[in-house]
């Protein structure tokens, strides 16, 4: 069975030579299932490299781990909010077999990997682009909802969870009675275009109120939050793996970590990373009288001193999981998951 993997594996490998462009989304009815099918390969990257780790085959560890992370990070090229959720949903099943072989990694290898996650930021697409291509096929879809002739109808059976008396309906009825499509789509795209212009800028930049009927905004409003958040923490922890890998390597050569990340340039890596969260600095490092402690501020904008999140009314699984309506740091190897369901 690994032989047949591998060879599955080294096809991947070689398309991942090629540049990729999703196939746009311009319907309601269309379903990007081939991505579910990447979020499959991911799984079978992680459980790769975990193969190898157990069996100390630490080259094949270093090509399962960053490969599987290049894949899940080229996919979503050309794709809109739901491709970016699938990769990174595959970053986070990559990403937790390498957390958990950091320790276990020799020098040599872990340089390897530390310069492999480095270059992800290279072919990384921007929330911006993403958002771009939502705004495409989020139009199209409501253009092809409004399409219909009984649409104000089907859009109060749609709504009928909060259409619950026959007042309810009637008064939606008198609110889309007077709408039409070029109002909502006109609303939509300014809306869209402010949530555009937001996300050029860094993490936290407000989007400009756009004016807005209060009937259209009933269709507008795609949650770019939500997206936002996931998408940065995403790279946040791309940026800590490679932090890891890069200190798992200075320290097995010098016995004891850096006083400071700039230690660690150029040759473990090519310069210190930015922590996303922030207008342009750095990830936060200190050593500690076991080793050192790394963390991102986290998408609440505030710094913590590296108390990590921790969600001690869930289980375990999801304890230390990045929730955005909780507080604290993003820490290294500590906060590996998501569950960013709250808003800011």
């Amino acid at each position: 069975m690994l032989a047949v993997d591998r060879q599955a594996f080294a096809v991947v490998d070689e398309g991942m030579r090629y540049p990729f462009l999703a196939p746009p989304l311009r319907t309601i009815e269309q379903t990007p299932s081939y991505v579910f099918g990447f979020r499959r390969l991911g799984k079978a990257y992680a459980f790769a490299a975990t193969d190898a780790a157990t069996k100390g085959k630490w080259d094949d560890f270093a090509r399962f781990g960053v490969n599987g992370l290049t894949f899940a990070v080229k996919t979503t090229r050309g794709g809109a909010t739901l491709n970016d959720r699938i990769a990174d949903d595959i970053e986070g099943d990559v990403r937790e077999a390498m957390w958990s072989n950091v320790d276990n990694t020799p020098s040599a290898t872990a340089r390897r990997i530390a310069a492999g996650v480095e270059n992800l930021d290279s072919s990384r697409t921007s929330m911006a682009d993403i958002l771009t291509e939502e705004k495409w096929y989020s139009t199209a879809c409501i253009l092809e909802y409004t399409r219909k002739m009984n649409w104000r109808e089907q859009f109060i059976d749609d709504d009928a969870n909060d259409l619950q008396t026959e007042f309810d309906r009637m008064r939606m009825r008198l609110r889309l009675a007077s709408l039409g499509r070029r109002n909502i789509i006109d609303d939509h795209l300014r809306w869209m275009d402010a949530q555009i212009s937001a996300a050029r800028g860094p993490y936290g930049t407000k989007p400009i109120r756009t004016p807005m009927n209060a009937t259209t905004g009933l269709f507008v409003g795609t949650n770019t939050v939500v997206p936002m958040a996931e998408h940065v923490a995403n790279v946040a922890q791309d940026r800590m793996l490679a932090t890891a890998y890069a200190l798992r390597a200075y320290r097995m050569d010098h016995s004891a970590c850096p006083g400071s990340l700039d230690a660690l340039v150029p040759v473990y890596l090519k310069q210190v990373p930015f922590d996303p969260f922030t207008a342009g600095s750095i990830l936060r490092y200190r050593t500690t009288p076991t080793g050192y402690l790394l963390y991102s501020i986290g998408p609440d904008g505030v710094g913590d001193g590296g108390k990590p999140f921790d969600n001690g009314d869930r289980g375990d699984e999801m304890r230390y999981w990045v929730d955005m309506s909780t507080n604290g740091d993003i820490v290294a190897g500590v906060n590996r998951g998501f569950a960013i369901h709250g808003s800011m």
